[in-house]
């Protein structure tokens, strides 16, 4: 998993990004679901795959909703992100369509 700080957002739902290790600058459109959106501090802990280009499951807008069994969330599993929001943090599950 690699942390990503978001340090801005835009009205489309895009997020710019800081990796919190490499401190690479990085923009994914991403959509949230049962929680409110992400804000500028918040961190995302999310499967390298999904910032992969030539990974096969990689497009964009990625969606995301509410997990409700936070212990379902396998750490290498592309699946799942984390989202740490101000003192709550949350596990959510990619949807498709």
């Amino acid at each position: 998993m690699v942390k990503l700080q978001i340090i801005g957002t835009d009205a489309y739902n895009k997020y710019l990004l800081l990796n919190t290790k490499t401190q690479a600058n990085l923009s994914l459109i991403l959509e949230f679901y049962g929680v409110n959106s992400p804000t500028v501090g918040d961190i995302i802990a999310i499967n390298e795959k999904l910032l992969d280009p030539s990974y096969e499951g990689f497009c964009q807008p990625y969606a995301f909703k509410l997990c409700e069994n936070r212990a379902t969330m396998p750490k290498d599993d592309a699946e799942y992100i984390a989202l740490k929001s101000g003192k709550f943090s949350y596990v959510l599950k990619r949807i498709y369509g």
